[in-house]
C-alpha cells in the first residue's frame, strides 16, 4: 500500500538552526560519509579524504600512508563502529581497520576476503565496508558488496586476540541463504535480533543453536525466500538503510523514499516525500535514517535535504518538518545531498549530527533551536526586508508587527502570510517614511507607527495611514520633534511622545500636543533632548528616559526630578544615557543605560541604584532594551547578545551566536514580550523569537579528556602515556610544560568552562573560564597530580569525574636521594679516612712516645737491674761469705751463736733469691712469658734434681717470645709458681710434677699439676702460701683455679691476659681510642 503520508501529516518547512564545521575549521573533507561517537565523548567523521576526530575545538586527521602498513587502510572512510572494548572499527572502500587509541595506528584485517577470491575480479567487492555492527554477543558484523562476514573474537595460547571469520553470501541452490551479496545496512534490534538490508531485500539472521559459543553457531537468514511475510516482500527491494523505534517497528530506507515494517503486525507500509521534492525531477534516495532519542525519525535523503518525522504511535506519523538547503541563510542547511546522521546515546545530549556533501558537518542542537528567526520563517532574508530592525510589537489580533530601515512590516504568526508597508511619496496614505523607529499598540487596539519623520495611525480595514505632523513650525533646531522614538498610553488614557527634541502628551482626537522640552533657564525642565523611553511606576509617576539621564515627571506641577551619573557618588546612576525603561512585575524600576543595568532602590526614602555589569555577569555593558517574562526574569539586549538576569539572585546567563542567536549586536527599540509570554528582539540580522519556558538546559554532564600535553612547546603523544602507566616522567630540565583538555560537550564548546589544580603547587582549584589550557613554569622536581574538570555552556560541571594524570619531575642526579646517600658515604668516608689517619698519627705518636718511653724504662731498668746486682747482690754475698767465716772460726764452740748464724745465712740466702728475682724481672729482656718459662724450667729443675720427683715442662715454643706481661708482673708470676712447685716438693708426696703453658687470643693459660696425695676441702684456704698465691693472681688480673683432691694430685692452672708484641691495625686503633678516651 502507497502511502503519501507526508500529505497526510501536519508539515512544518525549515526554521532550525544549524552550526556548520567545514574544511575552513579544520575538517579534512567536506563530504562526510559517516559519524560516531565513542565512550570518552569524542567525534569520528568519516570523510572521502581520511578520518577525523573531533573534541569541539579542533580536529585531528587520519590518513592512508602506502608506505606504512599501521594507516588507515584507504582515505574513502564510509562507515564507523566502537566495539565493547572501546576499538573504533572503521570501514573503508579498501578494508576494515581498528584503531589503536593510544598509538594512533591501525590494524588491518584482510580476513574479509574469503581465501579463494583474494586478488580476483571480485575481491574488491568484499573490502568495500558498507556498515558495521557489534552483537549482543560481542561478534563484529561487517556488510560489504561481497557479502555478510561475521568477525567472531578469540584468543590464542597466549592470550592475544584475534578473530575467526565467518562468510555469508548468496548461493542459488540454499534458500535460506542471503538474498543478494550486496548487503548495505545492518541493524541490532531490542532483542537482539540483527536485520541486514541488501540490494535484494530484507534478511533476518536466525541462529538454531543460540545457546552455542558464537563460533559454533548455525546461521542462516529468514527472507523472501523462505518466508512469505509481507515484510520480507517489500515494493523496494534495495534497503540503504534501516532504524528502529521504541515500538518495535522497523524503518527500511530505500531508493525509492520510507518503508515502515512491522515484524509483530506482519504489515508494510511505503511511504513518499514526493510531495516536498523541490524540483519533480529528483528522487527519494534514502542515505541514513536515525531514530532520535524524541522518537523523531531522521531521513537523510540525496536530493531533498532532510525530512523528519514525529513518531506518534505504532501506525501513524504526527508531523514532519523539511530542511532544504537554504542558500541565503547562515544558519540553514547548506546541501540537500546529506550522507548520515548520528546522535549520541547519552540521554542528556541533544545534538544530531548531520553529515553531507560538499558543505561538511552540520550540528543540530534542540538548546539552540528555540529562538525562532522570522526572516527564514517566511524567506525575507532574501530581500534583507527584516535585517535592519528598530521597532517590534504583536495586536490583539496575532499579527507581529516589526519596524525596519526599509518599512513596516506584518507578518500572521498562524499561516506567515506576509504584508510590507513602505512609504510612497505620490501617496499621503502611505507611512510617512521608511524609517521605523517605534510601535505601539493602545488600548483601542489602534496601531501607531512612529518614523524619523512623524507619527503614523493604521487603518485596519484599509491598510492606510494617517500621518501626524508633530512639529510645531519652530526652526531647524526642533526638526527631532518627527521624529518618534518611543510610545505610551498611561492609566489616565493621556498619549506620550518621545521624540528627539521632546516629551509630548499627544491627543489623538484633536492631534494637538504639549511639549516639555528641555530649557536651559528651567532646573526643572526635561534635562536635555532626545528621549528614549516611557513608563508609569505602580503609583502613576511617569519617567522618562533620555540621552543625557533620567527624569521624573511630577504631573501636578509639570517638573521634573533628575537622576544622573555623578562620578563622586557610587549609588547613582552608572551612565546618564539612558536607552530603555522597565517597572517590573513587583513595580521595581529598571534603568537601561551604555555602561550597564540599572535598579533604582530607596534606602531611607533615598533613590539608590544597584548596577549590574559585565563585572557581575553581563556579556556586554551596553543594554539596549529589557523585558520581563512570566517567570520573572529580565531579558535584555546587548552588543554581545541577549541576557537573562534572575533579579532576585543576581544571577546572569547570556546568549550569543553560539546558543542559536543570528547574530550578537542588537538595536534600540528592537524588544518586546507579547500578551502569550513570546519575546522578541530585534537586530541587524532580523527578528528572533523564544518562549522562555520552552528554553532548553544543558543537563549533559561532560566527559573531561586532556587533549594535548606540551613540554616545552613539544607535543607528546598524551594518550600513549596514559595508556601506557597513567602517568608522565620528566627529566628536571623538563619543567616548563602545558596541558590541554576538553569538555566533550558540544552544544557550545566556545562557553565550556574549566578548573584545574595540579596539587603540589595550587593549593585550590584554578578556575580558567573558558581557556582550556594550563600553563606550568619553573616546576620544581617531585610528584604532582593534575586534575582537571569541565562544566557545559549552562554550567553543569562534571565535578565528580575530573580527569586526572599522575606527573613526576626527576629531580637532577645531585638531588637525588642515592646522591645524597653517596655524599654522605663519601662525607663518612673521607671523615673516617681523615679520623684514620689521626688515628694513625697519634697511634704512630703515641707508639713513637711509647717506644722512648718504654726504652727509656728499660734502659733505667736495666742500669737499676745491673746496680742492683752488682751493688746488692755482692753485699749479700760478703755477708754471707763472713757468717761462713765466723761460723768457721768457733768451730764447734758457742752453739747458739752458731745456730743463729746459720739462720742468718740461710736468711741471706733466701733474700739473696729474692733480689735476684726481682732483679730479673725488672730487666726488660725478661718480661716475654719466654724467659718467665725458662726461669721456672731452670728453677724446677733446681729443686727436683736430687729428689725422686720427676719435673717436666710442656708448651714452652718460640710463640711464647711473643706473649709479653707488662712490667713488673713477671716477678709475680715467678713467685706464684715458685711457691706452688715449693709446696709440691714439700707437701705432696708426688714422683710426677709437670708444668703446661697453652696461649690463644691474648689469653696465657699455665697449668701445674702433680700425681701427690693432694688435700681436702678443709685445707684449700690455710696457710700463708696459698694466700700469696692468690693474691699474686689477682695482681696478674689472672684468674687461678686449684682443683685438689686426697688421693688423687693436685692442679694449679693460671689465666691471665697477655700482650703481643705485633699488634694488628685494629688493635692500634683500639688502644688509640682506649687513650683517647681516658683523656
Amino acid at each position: 500500500m502507497l502511502l503519501m503520508l507526508c500529505s497526510g501529516a501536519k508539515a512544518q518547512y525549515n526554521t532550525a538552526s544549524f552550526d556548520h564545521l567545514s574544511v575552513e575549521d579544520g575538517l579534512s573533507q567536506s563530504e562526510v560519509r559517516s559519524i560516531y561517537q565513542d565512550r570518552k565523548g569524542f567525534l569520528w567523521f568519516g570523510t572521502v579524504d581520511g578520518l577525523n576526530k573531533y573534541d569541539g575545538y579542533s580536529f585531528q586527521h587520519f590518513k592512508h600512508d602506502p608506505f606504512d602498513t599501521t594507516s588507515l587502510s584507504n582515505n574513502e572512510v564510509v562507515s564507523l563502529c566502537e566495539d565493547r572494548n572501546g576499538n573504533l572499527w572503521v570501514g573503508t572502500v579498501s578494508g576494515l581497520s581498528r584503531l589503536d587509541g593510544a598509538t594512533g595506528r591501525f590494524t588491518r584485517y584482510n580476513q574479509l576476503v574469503p581465501r579463494g577470491l583474494k586478488g580476483t575480479a571480485k575481491d574488491a567487492n568484499h573490502r568495500i565496508v558498507n556498515d558495521i555492527l557489534e552483537d549482543h554477543a560481542g561478534s563484529l558484523w561487517v556488510a560489504t558488496w561481497g557479502g555478510l562476514k561475521r568477525l567472531i573474537p578469540t584468543r590464542n595460547a597466549g592470550g592475544q586476540m584475534h578473530f575467526d571469520v565467518r562468510y555469508y553470501q548468496y548461493d542459488s541452490t540454499d534458500a535460506r541463504s542471503l538474498t543478494h551479496n550486496g548487503v548495505l545496512s545492518l541493524h541490532l534490534d531490542a532483542a537482539g535480533t540483527v536485520w541486514v538490508g541488501t540490494r535484494n531485500g530484507l534478511n533476518r539472521v536466525h541462529i538454531s543453536n543460540p545457546g552455542a559459543p558464537p563460533g559454533g553457531q548455525k546461521v542462516s537468514f529468514v527472507n523472501a525466500r523462505n518466508d512469505k511475510s509481507p515484510i520480507y516482500h517489500s515494493a523496494q527491494p534495495i534497503i540503504r538503510k534501516i532504524a528502529g523505534d521504541r515500538f518495535g517497528t522497523l524503518w527500511l530506507g530505500t531508493n525509492r523514499g520510507l518503508t515502515r515494517v512491522d515484524p509483530a503486525r506482519q504489515t508494510v507500509q511505503e511511504i513518499s516525500c514526493q510531495h516536498y521534492k523541490p524540483d519533480p525531477g529528483t528522487d527519494d534516495v534514502t542515505m541514513d535514517l536515525l531514530m532520535d532519542k524524541q522518537d523523531d525519525l531522521w531521513i537523510a535523503t540525496q536530493t531533498n535535504g532532510v525530512c523528519k518525522f514525529t513518531i506518534e504511535d505504532a501506525a501513524s506519523v504526527a508531523r514532519m518538518v523539511h530542511y532544504k538547503e537554504e542558500p541565503f541563510s547562515g544558519k540553514g542547511l547548506r546541501s540537500n545531498l546529506i550522507y548520515s546522521l548520528y546522535e549520541s546515546n547519552d540521554p542528556n545530549e541533544d545534538i544530531v549530527w548531520v553529515g553531507t556533501r560538499g558543505a561538511g558537518v552540520h550540528k543540530y542542537s534542540r538548546a539552540k533551536n528555540t529562538f525562532t528567526l522570522w526572516s527564514r520563517l517566511t524567506n525575507l532574508d532574501k530581500s534583507s526586508a527584516l535585517n535592519a530592525t528598530f521597532a517590534i510589537s504583536t495586536d490583539r489580533y496575532g499579527l507581529l508587527w516589526i519596524g525596519t530601515v526599509k518599512g513596516l512590516v506584518s507578518i500572521n504568526r498562524r499561516d506567515l502570510s506576509v504584508k510590507h508597508y513602505l512609504n510612497d511619496p505620490n501617496d499621503p496614505g502611505s507611512l510617512s517614511n521608511d524609517f521605523i523607529c517605534s510601535i505601539y499598540e493602545d488600548r483601542k487596539g489602534n496601531l501607531w507607527v512612529g518614523t524619523i519623520d512623524g507619527l503614523n495611525r493604521l487603518d485596519r480595514q484599509t491598510g492606510r495611514f494617517r500621518r501626524y505632523d508633530l512639529g510645531s513650525g519652530q526652526p531647524p533646531s526642533r526638526a527631532g520633534e518627527n521624529n518618534v522614538k518611543a510610545m505610551y498610553e498611561d492609566r489616565h488614557g493621556a498619549f506620550w511622545v518621545g521624540t528627539m527634541y521632546d516629551l509630548k502628551r499627544f491627543d489623538p482626537a484633536t492631534g494637538r500636543t504639549e511639549s516639555y522640552h528641555y530649557d536651559p533657564a528651567d532646573p526643572y525642565s526635561l534635562h536635555e533632548y532626545y528621549v528614549t523611553s516611557i513608563a508609569e511606576d505602580k503609583a502613576g509617576g511617569l519617567w522618562v528616559g533620555t540621552r543625557s539621564g533620567l527624569n521624573r515627571l511630577d504631573r501636578k506641577t509639570g517638573r521634573f526630578t533628575h537622576y544622573q551619573h555623578e562620578s563622586n557618588n557610587p549609588k547613582s546612576l552608572i551612565s546618564s544615557s539612558v536607552w530603555d525603561l522597565l517597572i517590573d512585575q513587583q513595580g521595581n524600576l529598571w534603568v537601561c543605560t551604555d555602561k550597564g543595568m540599572n535598579k533604582m532602590v530607596l534606602r531611607d526614602g533615598v533613590p539608590q541604584f544597584v548596577h549590574f555589569t559585565e563585572k557581575t555577569g553581563l556579556s556586554n555593558n551596553f543594554i539596549y532594551g529589557a523585558v520581563q517574562d512570566d517567570q520573572g526574569y529580565l531579558w535584555m539586549s546587548t552588543n554581545l547578545g541577549l541576557a537573562r538576569l534572575d533579579p532576585t539572585t543576581g544571577f546572569v546567563k547570556n546568549y550569543d551566536v553560539g546558543d542559536g542567536l543570528p547574530n550578537n549586536e542588537f538595536n534600540e527599540g528592537a524588544f518586546h514580550c507579547g500578551e502569550d509570554g513570546e519575546v522578541f528582539f530585534g537586530g541587524n540580522s532580523g527578528v528572533v523569537s523564544f518562549r522562555p519556558g520552552q528554553m532548553h538546559r544543558n543537563q549533559h554532564v561532560p566527559n573531561v579528556a586532556l587533549s594535548s600535553f606540551k613540554v616545552s612547546e613539544r607535543p607528546l603523544n598524551i594518550d600513549s602515556i596514559v595508556a601506557a602507566s597513567g602517568q608522565i616522567h620528566l627529566r628536571y630540565w623538563e619543567n616548563f610544560f602545558s596541558f590541554e583538555f576538553v569538555a566533550l560537550d558540544y552544544t557550545n564548546p566556545r562557553k565550556n568552562q574549566y578548573a584545574y589544580q595540579l596539587e603540589g603547587i595550587n593549593d585550590d582549584w584554578v578556575f580558567s573560564g573558558n581557556r582550556h589550557y594550563a600553563n606550568f613554569t619553573n616546576v620544581p622536581p617531585g610528584a604532582y597530580v593534575f586534575r582537571v574538570k569541565g562544566s557545559n555552556s549552562d554550567g553543569v560541571w562534571n565535578e565528580d569525574q575530573a580527569a586526572t594524570i599522575r606527573l613526576v619531575i626527576a629531580p637532577p642526579f645531585w638531588r637525588t636521594w642515592w646522591f645524597y646517600l653517596g655524599v654522605a658515604a663519601l662525607l663518612v668516608g673521607v671523615a673516617y679516612l681523615l679520623h684514620e689517619y689521626r688515628v694513625k698519627a697519634n697511634v704512630t705518636r703515641l707508639m713513637e712516645l711509647e717506644r722512648v718511653k718504654l726504652a727509656e724504662n728499660e734502659r733505667v731498668r736495666k742500669l737499676a737491674a745491673e746496680d742492683l746486682h752488682d751493688e746488692f747482690g755482692n753485699r749479700l754475698t760478703r755477708i754471707s761469705l763472713l757468717t761462713d767465716v765466723i761460723k768457721a772460726r768457733l768451730n764447734g764452740h758457742g752453739a747458739e751463736v752458731e745456730e743463729l748464724l746459720t739462720k742468718i745465712r740461710e736468711n741471706s740466702s733466701e733474700l739473696y733469691q729474692g733480689t735476684k728475682d726481682f732483679i730479673w724481672s725488672i730487666n726488660p729482656q725478661n718480661d716475654s712469658v719466654f724467659e718467665a718459662a725458662v726461669r721456672l724450667k731452670d728453677f724446677g729443675d733446681d729443686i727436683f734434681d736430687k729428689t725422686a720427683i720427676v719435673f717436666l715442662t710442656d708448651g714452652v715454643t718460640d710463640e711464647l717470645r711473643h706473649a709479653m706481661l707488662p712490667m713488673g708482673q713477671s716477678r709475680h708470676l715467678i713467685l706464684l709458681f715458685k711457691e706452688a712447685m715449693s709446696n709440691a716438693l714439700k707437701h705432696s708426696g708426688a714422683s710426677h710434677v709437670s708444668i703446661r703453658y697453652e696461649l690463644w687470643d691474648g689469653q696465657l693459660k699455665i697449668e701445674l699439676s702433680d700425681d701427690g696425695k693432694g688435700f681436702g676441702p678443709d685445707r684449700e684456704g690455710a696457710g700463708n702460701g696459698l694466700l700469696n698465691m692468690k693474691s699474686r693472681a689477682r695482681k696478674l688480673n689472672g684468674t687461678l683455679y686449684i682443683n685438689a683432691e686426697v688421693g688423687r694430685g693436685t692442679l694449679i692452672s693460671l689465666t691471665l691476659p697477655v700482650k703481643h708484641t705485633e699488634p694488628t691495625a685494629r688493635g692500634a686503633a683500639v688502644a688509640l681510642r682506649g687513650v683517647v678516651s681516658g683523656k
